[in-house]
């Protein structure tokens, strides 16, 4: 994997240790954090069809702040200057720490497979727009001290969810 870091530094990942018990999706609004989280999925393992993770564990650190986000960096997601404001505006709301989905997924199961190791998975809660037919969410792939991560966009078209991501970090 090489690509250059300097887009990417304030993308994503923070040094801040997470302090709150685990969060699990309730299933009020589970079907749109699934389907958001397993379209940007897909998109990161760039899977032609719909997959789903193996293993998802709590992300080691909470997506960066938005506003934090490098103008460059914020140029490449496939979003318009508005909506990533909104996005901005709503990330307080979707500030959950140690999100771990408990989602009954509705597609085969594939893995991330980075050389000869299969990585664990995490999501940053997705951060919905107001009309919640798109979201942001970090896709975060780690093996031992190892990893790297996608910062993805989901949209809704009817009731089905398309991604597309971006690298958003590496180590």
């Amino acid at each position: 994997m090489g690509f250059s870091l300097g887009l990417f530094v304030l993308a994503s990942a923070t040094s801040a240790p997470l302090s709150s018990p685990a969060a699990i999706v309730a299933n009020s609004n589970g079907s749109d954090v699934c389907g958001a989280i397993q379209a940007a999925y897909s998109a990161a393992l760039d899977s032609p069809t719909t997959v789903h993770p193996g293993t998802v564990v709590a992300p080691s650190h909470n997506l960066s702040s938005l506003a934090d986000f490098l103008p460059a960096y914020r140029n490449r997601l496939p979003l318009k200057a508005e909506e990533f404001d909104e996005l901005q505006a709503q990330q307080p709301r979707y500030a959950w720490t140690h999100f771990v989905p408990s989602c009954q997924w509705t597609s085969p199961e594939k893995n991330m497979i980075d050389g000869a190791f299969t990585m664990t998975t995490s999501f940053s809660y997705p951060i919905f727009s107001l009309a919640r037919t798109f979201a942001l969410i970090e896709v975060s792939f780690y093996h031992e001290a190892s990893g790297h991560g996608e910062i993805c966009v989901a949209r809704k078209t009817g009731p089905k969810w398309t991604a597309q991501c971006e690298p958003g970090w590496i180590s």
